[in-house]
């Protein structure tokens, strides 16, 4: 018999596979946010999946999957801040590979990603809800 909270097979091989391409993007010499709100907002959406499985809740709702989508989306700030701190980091060239200018959009569109987030975690609770129990209507 398995641990309750063990992590399914999807989110391990999901959390490698980020891992690999963010070891891929670090040595890039990479000038371009695209990238990095990418990846930033896969760390931070696969985060909050993993906490998300080690704490299940007793209830599960729509309004608690678009609340862990919009925390997400919040979160993608911080990851990309550490994103881009390992990068200049291992570049070690005394300079950052984004400007302010740059990182400056970056932050404000943290607000539209908590959005985006809160609208998808909102999406896949009800496209598993329809999976679990067809002839469910809410």
């Amino acid at each position: 018999m398995g641990s309750p909270n063990k992590l399914p097979l999807w989110l391990r091989w999901s959390g490698l596979a980020l891992g690999a391409v963010t070891f891929l993007w670090f040595p890039i010499e990479d000038t371009n946010t695209a990238v990095l709100t990418v990846l930033a907002l896969l760390w931070s959406g696969w985060g909050v999946a993993w906490w998300g499985i080690r704490r299940p809740a007793t209830v599960s709702s729509g309004g608690r999957a678009a609340a862990a989508g919009a925390l997400a989306g919040l979160l993608s700030l911080p990851a990309g801040l550490l994103l881009v701190i390992i990068k200049a980091g291992l570049h070690a060239h005394g300079f950052l590979d984004f400007s302010t200018t740059q990182m400056g959009n970056f932050a404000t569109r943290t607000p539209l990603w908590a959005v985006v987030g809160a609208l998808v975690g909102w999406l896949v609770y009800r496209l598993i809800l329809s999976r679990e129990n067809p002839s469910t209507r809410e």
